[in-house]
């Protein structure tokens, strides 16, 4: 389903045993300093551990590395900083296209469902 949305009832949902990878395309090359994640479901697992990917182009078979991030199971609202790798190699934080590389999910209520 939908992954931006301004109706909250739609939203992505995908088995956590799944490999979950989704890119979200800009409008403008942006200079990425921040991930912002707002998980509103209930009876779903969340996303735990992705990686943050960035690219100019796409479709790419070369996306860099831009981040890491941990998800707080029981925050519905975070903001991440991914400002500190691009601070330091300044021309590949220019992205247009950010994908998100799901690693981990967080073990909840026998959840098959991840959201």
């Amino acid at each position: 389903k939908a992954i931006l949305s301004s109706d909250k009832t739609e939203y992505m949902l995908v088995s956590c045993r799944a490999r979950t990878w989704f890119v979200v395309s800009l409008l403008e090359d942006l200079f990425l300093e921040q991930i912002g994640l707002i998980s509103l479901e209930l009876f779903a697992s969340g996303f735990r551990h992705m990686q943050i990917l960035g690219s100019r182009h796409f479709p790419t078979e070369v996306w860099r590395v831009l981040g890491e991030i941990e998800s707080n199971a029981s925050a519905p609202h975070e903001l991440f900083d991914v400002g500190a790798r691009c601070r330091r190699q300044p021309d590949s934080c220019w992205v247009r296209y950010i994908k998100v590389r799901v690693l981990s999910h967080h073990e909840m209520d026998d959840n098959s469902f991840c959201a």
